[in-house]
């Protein structure tokens, strides 16, 4: 019986990636060159890049900031779709915006707002009858052209 192979092994010997895979062990580009000083320049760029940040007043600002402009982005992705009329889903969509908003003035916490919200929502989603009548009339103006019969 032969050397016991890993799976990860026969993967990259089936795509062709041992040639890729061992020059990464050993410190080599595919290209046969050194690739050990790009890869340290590649680890150490973020941190020389964000050294400056640690004494500005940006990150404070961010840290002040951010949460309320992620609640914004928030509450416009939810509600971009949103039907205007009171239906089942715009009362699952406004149910779970005013309990997100009632837990953040509440908790002050956003990961719990964000989260009672989506609670909210998806369980008032998924057991309220979903009706829409214009998805509906749609569908049977499709059925009625496809059948010629029925004109």
């Amino acid at each position: 019986m032969g050397p016991s192979i890993s799976w990860a092994t026969r993967w990259r010997r089936l795509r062709g990636f041992d040639r890729v895979w061992a020059g990464i062990n050993q410190g080599t580009a595919p290209d046969g060159t050194n690739g050990r000083p790009r890869t340290w320049a590649l680890r150490a760029a973020p941190f020389a890049l964000l050294a400056p940040l640690h004494h500005s007043a940006l990150l404070p600002y961010l840290n002040e900031n951010m949460p309320a402009g992620i609640m914004t982005i928030l509450v416009f992705y939810t509600v971009r779709h949103a039907p205007v009329a009171l239906t089942p889903v715009a009362a699952a969509v406004a149910a779970g915006l005013i309990v997100t908003a009632g837990l953040h003035l509440w908790r002050r916490n956003a990961i719990v707002s964000v989260l009672g919200g989506t609670a909210v929502h998806v369980a008032l989603a998924s057991t309220l009858p979903a009706r829409n009548d214009s998805c509906q009339d749609a569908r049977e103006s499709v059925v009625l052209a496809s059948n010629p019969e029925s004109g």
